[in-house]
């Protein structure tokens, strides 16, 4: 009678057992880093606050040491070095609230014409697309057109003539 379990049973069971254990380890793993990943998104309110704290901390130990070691005690050099900090955050706030208020109002004015100029060349490249190669037939391209031209000033950027029924489309007027 022969021994059981042979040597190739032994190893065969051997290497399954390996094998669930391995994929029980990925699995508690990926388990792990997602509770952690869970956990740190939850705190980043109050971590990423923390981490700069942390950062100008590190930063500014430094100054603060200098400044603590002549006639200012520590407290006053903190308090010193809050201050300047203060007050060059307010002097950078007041030049950056007016600059980006002045762009913005040039750029809500100039949204008309990019919007305008987007659509042209939208209506151009479908209009360059057909003609060349004729996928759409001219009903569907007349039907683009017109749903185009109906809602802004149309100014094509093409260079070639228009067809006869476009310009009669384009020179008709608006509703």
């Amino acid at each position: 009678m022969k021994e059981y379990p042979t040597a190739w049973q032994r190893k065969t069971m051997w290497a399954a057992l390996t094998a669930c254990f391995v994929v029980l380890l990925v699995i508690i793993v990926g388990a792990v880093i997602w509770a952690a990943a869970n956990v740190i998104s939850f705190l980043q309110p109050i971590l990423i606050p923390v981490a700069i704290a942390m950062i100008l901390t590190y930063l500014l130990d430094p100054l603060v040491t200098k400044m603590s070691r002549g006639a200012l005690g520590r407290t006053k050099a903190v308090a010193l070095v809050f201050a300047i900090a203060f007050f060059a955050l307010g002097g950078f706030a007041a030049w950056l609230i007016p600059t980006v208020s002045i762009q913005s109002a040039n750029f809500a004015r100039q949204v008309p014409a990019y919007t305008e100029r987007a659509r042209d060349y939208t209506v151009d490249l479908i209009y360059r697309f057909d003609h060349t190669f004729g996928l759409l037939g001219s009903s569907a391209l007349l039907h683009l057109l017109l749903l185009a031209h109906s809602r802004l000033p149309l100014q094509p950027l093409r260079r070639k003539p228009l067809p006869p029924q476009l310009k009669l489309l384009l020179q008709a007027p608006r509703s």
